[in-house]
């Protein structure tokens, strides 16, 4: 722009009045006034500004002294400031016209520091189609990502990411966790464990009634595709050091096992190779531990597995544990039915007992039994009637 107040540059003749040099100066004075409230009037002075003085060095603020520098924007409704506060050593961008007052946004040599003073000050980060990509919302006290912060329950991180259509015929996922480089461990030490994702258990004060509580809790399957899972491992071994518990109520399903629907936990091998087949293998690790599965109706207990403590035999017991109440022993040469008879070979093999009580309608028990120092073989009919098969000679 063109300025009005000119004043002559050049040194006043010797033969000059005093009354000259007065006039030169308080143009001076109007001039510096002029180009000042243009360069700092802001707004569209100083964007319409056709002649802008321009810096070609650095310009410093302050004067390298232990004091505050801030500059204040004098806005209609709010008012703004930067500056540094010298007694943090840390430029300060806040509310209102203090140094200060109100911090939004600090910087110092080692920090940066987004709503120093706690106010409730949302951080949010904007993508191309999501005007909530990053969102920290301070009045919720939640991280969220791809939403706003939900309010109708407790979450403290949240991830909801918006429609979006995947690229074909790729694989999508919501969460990735994809370690691209090795951790590497220093020798001669040892790491206990090198994990890509770690979660350890919440912490609750329940003063009210907490019904349960969970480290990581999956809240339902998933429903589109043409299977679906919950939980789903592509390969390797899975490993509880736990207990697995299932439901109070049992395992319900829809799968259809020889055509009629099935309810109970299901082994299934799926890939469908002839030679597949579906196993379960119980394994103690502790050499004194027994292997077994234990089968409960409330009223009736059977035990199934190797009694690691009896020379590793395979038994059947009617008791919550094996080598009590053994009904069935197996080793490689022979089986021991109950107490009294085995079967080894190609023979059975009794032992002599006392005379057991009448079975059921339409049954007989065999056994074997001392008379007279010799052994009978025996049989008991429902009737209460015993009959001597055979007798030792």
């Amino acid at each position: 722009m063109a300025y009005t107040n000119s004043w002559d540059e050049t040194a006043p003749a010797g033969t000059d009045a005093i009354s000259s040099g007065d006039n030169e100066i308080r143009q001076f004075k109007l001039d510096i006034r002029e180009r000042l409230n243009t360069l700092l009037a802001g707004g569209s002075a100083l964007a319409n500004n056709t002649d802008p003085m321009a810096l070609n060095e650095t310009t410093v603020v302050g004067d390298g002294g232990e004091e505050d520098i801030s500059i204040r924007f004098d806005g209609n409704a709010q008012d703004w400031h930067i500056g540094i506060d010298d007694s943090a050593d840390a430029l300060v961008i806040g509310l209102g016209s203090v140094l200060g007052a109100t911090e939004q946004l600090s910087f110092t040599t080692t920090t940066i520091t987004f709503n120093e003073d706690g106010g409730n000050y949302d951080f949010r980060i904007e993508s191309v189609n999501n005007p909530s990509m990053f969102l920290v919302d301070a009045g919720e006290n939640t991280v969220s990502i791809g939403g706003a912060a939900p309010t109708s329950h407790g979450v403290d991180f949240i991830v909801q990411p918006p429609a979006r259509t995947a690229d074909a015929n790729e694989e999508y996922y919501v969460v990735a966790i994809i370690p691209t480089t090795a951790v590497t461990i220093p020798s001669g030490s040892t790491s206990a464990l090198v994990a890509s994702l770690y979660i350890s258990k919440p912490t609750a004060t329940p003063t009210g009634i907490l019904t349960a509580a969970a480290t990581l809790y999956i809240k339902e399957p998933a429903d589109a595709g043409n299977s679906n899972y919950a939980i789903w491992v592509d390969a390797g071994n899975v490993r509880f050091d736990g207990d697995l518990e299932l439901p109070a109520g049992g395992i319900t399903t829809t799968k259809s096992v020889s055509g009629t629907s099935f309810d109970g936990l299901i082994v299934e091998n799926t890939s469908g190779g002839i030679s597949d087949g579906a196993r379960i293998r119980l394994i103690a690790a502790n050499p004194g531990g027994d292997p077994y599965i234990s089968f409960s109706s409330g009223a009736q207990v059977i035990s199934v597995g190797i009694d690691q403590s009896d020379s590793d035999l395979f038994k059947i017991s009617d008791a919550s544990t094996l080598g009590s109440n053994d009904r069935l022993t197996m080793d490689t040469s022979q089986f021991v039915l109950g107490l009294d008879l085995n079967i080894a070979g190609n023979f059975i093999v009794g032992t002599e007992m006392t005379a057991p009580g009448a079975p059921g309608s339409n049954q007989g028990r065999i056994y074997f039994e001392d008379t007279g120092g010799k052994t009978q073989l025996m049989v008991i009919f429902a009737s209460g009637a015993a009959q001597q098969i055979a007798v030792e000679p």
